[in-house]
């Protein structure tokens, strides 16, 4: 029979305070630290304490998610996903929504194909 596999066992300080444990003392909470060039408002001196965190996403990735949680949007995804002509949305985005969404916002869920021939129809 092969040998059980040992671990140290460690007697030093505390587990960290986000660690929650039954009958156990956790560390004190760790107090975040400023960088040394950054003043007590949190941003770096020379930057606009309005930057845009960044996510990862592009500008388009960004206004493409918003628009899948928007509820008034999720009608014209409904017809995109029903196969109805990308011009015909673009036509009933224009007449009822009055501004609030444009032709590129429902063109962010079309293919290049399908874009191109909505471009060329008369509607």
């Amino acid at each position: 029979m092969p040998k059980a596999k040992e671990f140290p066992i460690s007697t030093g300080s505390a587990p960290p305070a986000s660690m929650s444990f039954p009958n156990i003392q956790s560390a004190a909470p760790v107090a975040a630290q400023q960088d040394a060039g950054a003043p007590a408002g949190g941003a770096p001196s020379g930057q606009p304490a309005n930057v845009e965190v960044n996510d990862g996403f592009t500008p388009e990735e960004r206004r493409k998610n918003q628009l899948q949680e928007d509820p008034d949007f999720k009608k014209y995804l409904m017809m995109k996903r029903m196969k109805i002509p990308l011009a015909n949305i673009r036509a009933k985005i224009r007449d009822t929504e009055g501004g609030k969404y444009t032709k590129a916002d429902i063109d962010l869920f079309a293919d290049n194909i399908e874009i191109a021939e909505a471009n060329h129809m008369m509607i």
